[in-house]
């Protein structure tokens, strides 16, 4: 069996696109083999009406109860905008819990948002939701930075242009966004952590290594970021000796994407590809990974029994269970009317949160 750690589902427009986006989230996951998997909710950020990614998350896996796993997102919107009340972060962390959420996600790295929140990763702003996670051991997924070449207009690839994701003078600098979270590492020992696309260390093995040899609770993941295929396929014995090193500390994951941020159905299969195989193969079609003039990627032909543990066994000890915690019908309930109140007072529709509260009665 397959666990995908991390892959997205939404948003969507109504209720009807909601059902017909659950049908193909389930679909692309049997045909990717994949037993399980954990919705990662990004959050909302200054600049964004989105208000019911959530919801999404929790309808899919009120639906599908014992394959779905759910990390929540935050709204940070308070901690950033004039004139907007701020929901205290800890509040919002016991709700979540409350949900039945499996985890928390983290997308306050990623360069743009880290701009729009306004705020260094290791400030004290942040510093009750770092205790509280640390206390109460609960995994996170944390996106921080981006790939080293999105800083230079003279090698940000074409999709990732046309993403929007290339940055100037105004954006933290990788290198000082990767300062704040080691500072934030260090501060806190025991956060569970997963760092997203293997942290973007992948053109510095050392570095990773390093990683995780200080912080014995922290985890990378693999989900593309294809820079990172493309750096291992350069030194693969190097990186295949890392994996094996490191065999219990890599989880499988793909960033598969629905609606308006669809990924290619082959994005699974690739990196499962690279990883089980000393194949030579081009990277398959998809939005987030081409048109890219690097050359093919080789697989690391890893062993089996390191495949098993990257596949399911290390995200079942990440977040601590075999099996997605249960959902509070309750809380969800109470969770839902709130949202909808929300999104009316934003001018915005919530139907994920409508057909949730029609699926729990």
């Amino acid at each position: 069996m397959i666990i995908d750690s991390h892959v997205h589902f939404g948003p969507v427009t109504d209720e009807t696109h909601l059902e017909a986006l659950g049908t193909k989230m389930l679909d692309e996951m049997d045909a990717n083999g994949i037993g399980r998997f954990c919705v990662a909710v990004s959050g909302l950020y200054p600049g964004t009406r989105q208000v019911d990614s959530l919801a999404t998350a929790l309808w899919l896996k009120l639906r599908n109860p014992q394959r779905v796993y759910v990390f929540g997102g935050l709204d940070w919107t308070g901690i950033a905008e004039a004139g907007v009340p701020e929901t205290r972060l800890t509040s919002q962390l016991e709700m979540l819990r409350a949900l039945g959420c499996d985890g928390v996600k983290l997308l306050t790295g990623k360069p743009d948002r880290r701009k729009a929140l306004g705020h260094a990763l290791d400030s004290d702003v942040f510093e009750p939701l770092y205790s509280w996670l640390e206390r109460e051991s609960v995994p996170c997924l944390w996106h921080i930075a981006d790939p080293a070449e999105f800083w230079n207009p003279d090698t940000t690839p074409e999709w990732a242009r046309r993403n929007g994701w290339w940055y100037d003078g105004t954006h933290p600098p990788k290198a000082q966004i990767d300062a704040e979270a080691m500072s934030v590492f260090r501060r806190h020992p025991g956060l569970r952590l997963s760092l997203a696309h293997f942290f973007f260390a992948s053109d510095n093995l050392p570095v990773a290594q390093q990683l995780l040899a200080d912080f014995p609770q922290i985890r990378l993941d693999l989900a593309p970021g294809v820079e990172m295929l493309h750096n291992f396929t350069r030194s693969p014995d190097e990186a295949r000796a890392f994996f094996i090193e490191h065999a219990d500390r890599i989880l499988y994951g793909t960033d598969t994407g629905m609606a308006a941020h669809s990924t290619g159905p082959k994005r699974g299969w690739m990196v499962r590809h690279w990883l089980g195989t000393n194949d030579t193969f081009n990277v398959p079609d998809d939005p987030f990974m081409l048109p890219d003039e690097r050359p093919a990627l080789r697989g690391i032909g890893l062993p089996a029994d390191v495949l098993q543990g990257l596949f399911a066994g290390n995200f079942e000890t990440f977040v601590g269970a075999e099996r997605p915690r249960p959902l509070a019908p309750e809380a969800i309930a109470a969770f839902c009317r709130n949202r909808i109140a929300t999104a009316r007072s934003r001018g915005v529709d919530c139907p994920s949160a409508a057909a949730l509260l029609r699926e729990l009665a």
